[in-house]
């Protein structure tokens, strides 16, 4: 039956009008009756909408959706979808693309909490890493990540020599090598030069020809200085821009997820 542009098509009949009524409330169906009585509930208090009109005014209203007794933000989108793709001056799509805007689905709330919990800590991160900046020195590094990042950055500037001629002073590697490697003399040039001078240098030799144990503190504490002085400055003005932009995005959208996350 094709009543104002829609198909009816039954599917029971119910045993008594009450309990009809109790469907429709329930949001189980539509249903068409022949008269109506003047309580707009069923039994179980549930609102009925009902709007019928019959007769020689061209309108024909057959029915209405009560979406809000629907509370299940999918099951009502559904709902929704259904009857546009059936009669679309009934329910078009715009109306269905405004209510997943208005009332997130379920998937994407999901979605959106996997996003917040994984954001929540990098955000923590950033910060620490943008704060960090400030006081960061060779020696106190506020972090992992800041020292790591300060090798990927020398090492671009092929000054990654200077990190590990201290590396090796730590590490306590054989004072020969490390002078073969990175002091030299006039007769043996070092493959990779930090540049100590003869104070401290000649001094280092000294100990090394007289088989003892060279004092490498003062060589160790002039290049910390050039790493402080010179290269954590340049880090510092080429890295941190970027980190507060990252930073800056990654808060903006935590915000328009817990936008969306308050429609739930």
């Amino acid at each position: 039956m094709l009543v104002a542009g829609i198909e009816v098509g039954a599917t029971m009949q119910a045993g008594t009008f009450e309990f009809l009524r109790g469907l429709v409330a329930n949001g189980l169906g539509v249903a068409v009756v022949y008269s109506r009585p003047r309580s707009d509930r069923s039994y179980d208090g549930k609102k009925i909408v009902v709007d019928v009109r019959v007769g020689t005014a061209f309108k024909q209203v057959v029915g209405e959706f009560n979406f809000e007794a629907e509370k299940d933000n999918d099951k009502r989108w559904q709902l929704m979808r259904d009857v546009s793709a059936k009669n679309k001056k009934l329910i078009t799509d715009e109306d269905t693309y405004k209510f997943q805007d208005d009332h997130p689905l379920k998937a994407t709330v999901d979605d959106a909490e996997d996003q917040v919990a994984e954001l929540k800590p990098a955000i923590e991160k950033l910060k620490a890493q943008v704060a960090g900046f400030k006081t960061f020195t060779y020696d106190h590094s506020p972090s992992a990540d800041l020292s790591r990042g300060l090798r990927q950055w020398v090492e671009k500037k092929h000054w990654s020599y200077f990190l590990d001629f201290i590396s090796d002073i730590d590490d306590g590697k054989d004072p020969k090598v490390i002078f073969e490697t990175y002091i030299g003399d006039d007769q043996h040039n070092a493959k990779f030069p930090v540049n100590l001078g003869p104070a401290i240098s000649d001094k280092i030799k000294q100990a090394i020809a007289a088989n003892q144990k060279p004092d490498f503190s003062a060589a160790r504490a002039m290049i910390v200085k050039v790493v402080d002085v010179k290269f954590i400055p340049e880090y510092r003005k080429e890295s941190l821009p970027e980190l507060q932009k990252e930073l800056a995005h990654k808060e903006q959208y935590l915000g328009e997820l817990n936008k969306l996350l308050a429609k739930h």
